[in-house]
């Protein structure tokens, strides 16, 4: 299986970035649509750079894919979550329902260029989609493989993009190594 680490740092920034990018567009910023915005730019990054954005994993909930940690630094700042404690997270985010606003602006250092280019992307072609629309477009094959309530593999989601067999490769290739990388530090 493909898996990334997670990336809290850059999670943070770029939930501040499309949570900005929406209200300076006029559009909701619910919990809903942020997070099909970061679905369909990590299809778009890892079909063209091999690699998740931030590295979280998605879960196949009701309403679509939803990426975990950063669904669980939400709902700890709404005040039910039970993984993580909000206050690393307050200063960031308020959540009232399932409406976020910012609280501070994204730190632009920790997004590259990649990034931007997928997310400003997801942003444009999703702001103006309501709730149905997001749902159903999100309930694709990479989504239907998945079981309810589990994680949704990485490499579905690839294939799902119409990433090529050798990103594939490339992107399987990097995250064993990030592993080994990790693993090797660790130990030191």
């Amino acid at each position: 299986m493909i898996r990334f680490d997670f990336d809290k740092e850059k999670g943070v920034a770029a939930a501040l970035y499309v949570v900005q990018q929406l209200m300076s567009s006029r559009c909701y910023p619910g919990i809903h649509k942020i997070f099909k915005i970061f679905y369909f730019a990590d299809q778009k990054h890892i079909s063209k750079f091999g690699r998740p954005i931030v590295g979280d994993h998605y879960i196949a909930m009701k309403y679509g894919p939803v990426p975990s940690c950063l669904y669980d630094i939400l709902r700890a700042v709404r005040g039910d979550g039970t993984c993580l404690s909000a206050e690393e997270f307050r200063p960031y985010f308020e959540v009232e329902g399932n409406q976020v606003k910012p609280l501070q602006n994204p730190d632009m250092d920790e997004l590259s260029e990649s990034e931007l280019e997928c997310l400003n992307a997801s942003i444009e072609e999703n702001k103006k989609k309501g709730f149905g629309e997001l749902t159903r477009l999100s309930h694709d094959a990479a989504y239907d493989r998945a079981q309810d309530d589990s994680r949704i593999s990485l490499r579905d989601i690839a294939k799902t993009a119409g990433t090529s067999p050798a990103m594939i490769s490339y992107m399987s290739e990097l995250a064993e190594n990030r592993r080994i990388f990790k693993d090797g530090c660790q130990s030191r």
